[in-house]
């Protein structure tokens, strides 16, 4: 559902209710030592999205919110939160995404982006008195990852351009989590990173 407020305003919001059936679990088993596949009967999620762009002069603004629950569906158990039903391994339940671009003149232009993650869960091993390791579930804390670029067309000569790009500007801590119980840490991934590309453009108009 969206609606043009007027010719520089605009709002969307889309609500889901998504049922999947059948889905093939994978498993393994620790005293015949073999893997194998089974099916799960039904699970599902529901939520929100929704989303507001403003058009400027010379750019665009946009935001938009997203919310998803497993609240009343069935949660397949190497996917699941004993501290929260209503959500599964390594989803944040929130997620808030901002994106503004601006052309400067008709050659630079200026981007900027950032998403905010809510807090989810994953599997942390914990140090046990007897020096051995144990894999528990565990909350995350939420993170910003914010990004920049700046872009010039037509740089030195017609059809170069030039991008320069920050990926993480604040570095922030970010975790690749496995989205199901496997007793494996989170890894550490994404740190800053910047990039500088040159494109050239043939028979550019």
């Amino acid at each position: 559902m969206g609606r043009n407020i007027d010719y520089r305003n605009e709002i969307s919001l889309a609500l889901f209710n998504i049922d999947t059936r059948s889905i093939i679990i994978y498993s393994f088993d620790d005293l015949t030592n073999t893997e194998g596949y089974k099916n799960f009967e039904k699970t599902g999620s529901q939520g929100l999205e929704t989303e507001f762009k403003y058009k400027l002069n010379k750019g665009t603004i946009c935001v938009n919110y997203s919310f998803y629950s497993y609240a009343n569906k069935k949660v397949i158990e190497a996917y699941a939160v004993p501290q929260n039903k209503d959500v599964v391994l390594a989803f944040p339940a929130h997620k808030i995404n901002a994106f503004i671009s601006y052309s400067l003149t008709k050659k630079l232009s200026v981007h900027l982006s950032e998403s905010f993650y809510g807090p989810s869960y994953s599997q942390q091993l914990h140090l046990r008195d007897n020096d051995e390791y144990t894999s528990l579930i565990a909350k995350t804390n939420p993170f910003l990852l914010i990004n920049t670029a700046i872009s010039i067309k037509n740089i030195f000569t017609k059809g170069l351009s030039v991008n320069l790009s920050v990926y993480n500007v604040g570095n922030s801590k970010t975790l690749a989590i496995q989205p199901y119980n496997s007793e494996h840490a989170s890894l550490p991934y994404n740190k800053r990173e910047i990039t500088l590309k040159l494109k050239y453009e043939l028979n550019s108009k």
